[in-house]
């Protein structure tokens, strides 16, 4: 819900606000993203894996003081990330009308302080297993998002420092739905929410290695924006963003799907040592994921300029090129697996931050050299080569932590036939010509679907492999 959402946020916001507009604001947002996950200070991995630890080792009572830890944290890491760039954003934007800075500024500031909460509150649901809570506090910013770009549209309202406004107002209706969250999830009244400074130390603590890792990701994904936008200016990104963002959220929406389930099931295995239900879970899993996400590969890879315009308006710049780079990267990363979270799961938290770490470099160097000279063909590049190597990394890093890959013969089978796939799929955008979306993805799912029927027929997938993600027929997780 949250990436359909956002997605749908920024297809509008491009039509209402135009390449110029829309560029100045992503970069804000870009922003946004970085300070968000620096502020969380790792808060993800160290939560959901502490929480999920304690609980199948019989310590629930200790829960609450996570809880206390994470709530200082958000409230200081959290307030001082807010200030940063509500300062910087005020600074450094152009005076393209009176106070837009400022209004820029606090806007996009409160909107990353509800950021921060609503990640704190899904993190401690998804560590207790409280499914339908884990994705609200993020569904209300993004939904919220949506709403407040839909009523603009609707009014005509093209003005960044509205939308802006708007953005601040989500930022403290997305902090007040996090607190109630947290409360109704932990079910220990408000007082759960009060922050400690003993137990936000000991959660920094364990949390460090997993800031790294998150931090690393969020530059990948976003670093590419900034650096073009100080080197080609708000319109190059007004351009390559909206290509970004739609490959970025479709492709990672099926791993997030999974997700959910896995990172609790998976640390529950290994709190128990059971490694070869784990090894199971993660091959089972990572082959699903690249399954069920082939299709958008397809249709990015076969008909980018095609959905481009579609989504985006008539008059968008699309690029075919941006967006057939960047699948290099986020089919990589797919191909791997839920490699990351299965790290997280075996608690190696040194290899984690080393592995990410390794990333993390690979991307400042590529977009420095990269995006001045080739622009927004060099972001899409340096991106790409950035997921290939994290996951090359992490995966190793795995392999030698815990002995686990997810590279069986059925998974190996899958991924070869899904390069089949690919290339019929960018042999026929290359020789066919389709004049209308409804034609493009008629083409995209007789192509998945007969590669699917192939794989059930010789039983390279099963249907009841996603039974391992279904708390009440998942025996091996009691």
């Amino acid at each position: 819900m949250s990436t359909v959402s956002g997605l749908l946020t920024t297809l509008l916001t491009v039509r209402l606000l135009g390449v110029r507009s829309y560029g100045l604001l992503a970069v804000g947002l870009a922003g946004v993203a970085l300070a968000s996950v620096a502020a969380r200070l790792g808060l993800g991995g160290a939560v959901v894996r502490s929480i999920a630890a304690m609980t199948a080792e019989g310590r629930r009572h200790a829960v609450a003081s996570i809880v206390h830890g994470a709530s200082g944290i958000v409230v200081v890491s959290g307030g001082a990330a807010a200030l940063v760039l509500a300062t910087v954003v005020a600074i450094t934007t152009p005076d393209t009308a009176p106070f837009a800075g400022l209004t820029l500024g606090v806007g996009l500031a409160l909107l990353l302080f509800g950021r921060v909460a609503a990640a704190a509150a899904s993190f401690v649901a998804r560590g207790l297993g409280r499914m339908a809570w884990i994705e609200v506090p993020g569904v209300v910013v993004t939904v919220l998002q949506l709403v407040a770009v839909v009523v603009l549209f609707g009014m005509g309202v093209d003005d960044v420092r509205v939308v802006a406004a708007a953005y601040g107002v989500v930022g403290v209706a997305a902090f007040a739905t996090s607190a109630a969250a947290v409360r109704t999830t932990v079910a220990a009244g408000w007082e759960a929410l009060r922050p400690r400074r003993g137990d936000a130390l000991a959660l920094l603590r364990t949390a460090a290695p997993y800031a790294v890792s998150g931090i690393a990701v969020q530059v990948i994904s976003q670093l590419d924006v900034v650096i073009l936008g100080i080197a080609r200016g708000s319109v190059e990104v007004g351009k390559y963003e909206p290509a970004l963002r739609l490959t970025d959220r479709v492709l990672l929406l099926v791993p997030a799907l999974f997700l959910a389930g896995f990172l609790p099931a998976a640390t529950s295995l290994v709190a128990r040592g059971e490694r070869r239900a784990f090894q199971e879970l993660y091959v089972d899993v990572s082959k699903l994921v690249f399954v069920f996400a082939m299709p958008l590969v397809c249709a990015l890879i076969a008909f980018p300029s095609v959905w481009l315009p579609l989504l985006f308006g008539a008059g968008f710049p699309a690029s075919s090129a941006v967006v057939r780079v960047l699948l290099i990267g986020y089919v990589a990363n797919l191909a791997f697996g839920l490699n990351s979270s299965a790290l997280v799961a075996s608690g190696s938290r040194r290899a984690l931050a080393l592995a990410h770490a390794v990333a993390f470099a690979m991307m400042v160097v590529l977009a420095l050299a990269l995006i001045p000279p080739f622009g927004a063909i060099g972001a899409a590049s340096a991106t790409s080569a950035s997921y290939v190597v994290l996951n090359v990394v992490v995966g190793v890093a795995l392999l030698r932590v815990s002995g686990v890959h997810p590279f069986s013969h059925a998974y190996l089978a899958t991924l070869l036939s899904g390069g089949m796939l690919l290339a019929v799929s960018a042999w026929l955008g290359a020789t066919i010509d389709v004049g209308s979306a409804l034609e493009a993805g008629t083409w995209t799912a007789a192509l998945w679907l007969s590669w699917v029927t192939v794989l059930l027929t010789i039983r390279v997938i099963r249907i009841g492999e996603l039974a391992a993600l279904i708390p009440s027929r998942r025996k091996s997780l009691r």
